[in-house]
């Protein structure tokens, strides 16, 4: 693997991957940095915001209303193990 004609085309090649994958990555990692409790406006407008904002209160209202059942199940069966 030590000859010229084997090393250039893997660096070309890699460098080419390297440059192909930065451009759909460095935009995802701009959204994602942007994302929590404070968006900000340059990113999202109002409206977009106060629809992730009431999204994110409903997804956490049902999976607080699903888990809640789950946990007493199970608290309930390892109760009855236990006994």
């Amino acid at each position: 693997m030590g000859k010229v004609k084997y090393i250039i085309p893997r660096i070309v090649i890699g460098v080419f991957i390297q440059v192909l994958c930065s451009y759909s990555t460095l935009p995802l990692y701009a959204i994602v940095t942007q994302m929590g409790s404070n968006f900000k406006k340059a990113i999202f407008d109002e409206d977009i915001r106060l629809g992730l904002v009431g999204w994110a209160k409903k997804a956490k209202r049902r999976r607080q209303a699903w888990m809640a059942p789950a946990l007493a199940l199970v608290l309930t069966w390892s109760s009855a193990r236990e006994s």
